[in-house]
């Protein structure tokens, strides 16, 4: 069957030689500002999709119709932890298995978007001119080298490819996490990481993910959102912040918020019973159920669960939500 008999779904998924536009171009994009051929030539086995995520303002056609592509894709939650990177927690079964479900969530987000915006919070104990008067930062770690170092071996990470010169010890533990999972890709991610106060309120963090929403409808570029955040970190006796009874509730709410995909549920999270109980991704959930509340393109998202348990006394979750 030639490429003009194929139905949508065949051509997004089929594999391609030679030039795109020469036998897909004319049915798939529409914009008036690109060209009938891209110059050059295509690699075989060139995903068409990967292919169209770097062409701004392809129109899809289907059924005689045409729309202009989703912005944002999907949404990836990760968990904030360094047990996802091998030097720093051994051959741990429980790890592999969290590194597992967050590896392979994010290879696919890799595959529906190149550029990235990565949410993530600071640490209670934020230095004075970090935290003074800032509710979150942009463009954290840009241009720089991060590395775990501080959580005892010398992993270096980036979130773009211009990254350049010496390690900067400094960079939060959410973005040295989104670097690091960056670097699980097989395709070369931008990460425009953001750092979240531990100290905003939900309305603050609303409002910033309304804000985040309307970055991302201005940009036709598909774009993927990385959240990367845990949950209660006082859940078992052993865990970083030892026993509190009021975890197991908080982190049941959390647990089913994400998992059904409710953004009202994570905005209704308590932001002081949250920090007593060491929820610290709170603050970044409620950034990310602003995104799904901020737009008139937002609707009920669809949720989808790779991970959720807390095999350290910690909760971890890795999940996808789309609009």
């Amino acid at each position: 069957m030639g490429a003009a008999g194929l139905g949508l779904a065949e051509l997004l998924s089929a594999p391609v030689v030679g030039s795109l536009f020469s036998v897909i171009g004319p049915r798939l994009c529409r914009a008036s500002r690109l060209p009938d051929r891209i110059p050059g030539s295509i690699e075989p086995g060139t995903h068409v999709l990967r292919l169209l995520n770097q062409v701004r303002g392809c129109e899809v056609a289907t059924s005689g119709s045409t729309s202009v592509a989703t912005v944002l894709t999907s949404a990836v939650l990760v968990p904030s932890a360094p047990l996802l990177v091998p030097e720093l927690s051994g051959d741990s079964a429980e790890s592999a298995q969290v590194r597992a479900a967050a590896t392979t969530a994010v290879s696919r987000l890799a595959h529906e978007a190149v550029h990235w915006v990565g949410v993530g919070v600071g640490p209670e104990n934020a230095e004075p001119e970090k935290a003074a008067g800032e509710l979150w930062r942009s463009g954290v770690g840009r241009g720089q080298i991060g590395t775990f170092a501080g959580f005892g071996a010398d992993v270096r990470t980036s979130l773009d490819a211009d990254a350049a010169g010496e390690p900067v010890p400094s960079l939060e533990l959410c973005a040295l996490v989104a670097g690091w999972l960056r670097g699980r890709t097989d395709v070369e991610i931008t990460v425009d990481m953001h750092v979240v106060s531990a100290k905003a309120s939900a309305n603050e963090c609303r409002e910033f993910g309304q804000q985040l929403r309307k970055q991302l409808d201005s940009d036709n570029r598909p774009q993927g959102l990385l959240i990367v955040a845990d949950g209660a970190s006082t859940l078992t006796a052993k865990a970083p912040g030892s026993f509190d009874e009021r975890a197991a509730g908080v982190q049941s709410a959390i647990d089913d918020a994400l998992t059904a995909g409710d953004p009202e549920a994570l905005l209704a999270l308590d932001p002081q019973l949250c920090r007593s109980v060491g929820a610290q991704g709170r603050a970044a959930w409620q950034v990310l159920a602003g995104v799904f509340t901020g737009s008139s393109r937002s609707a009920h998202p669809r949720a989808t669960v790779d991970y959720s348990d807390a095999p350290f006394g910690v909760g971890y979750h890795v999940g996808t939500w789309r609009p």
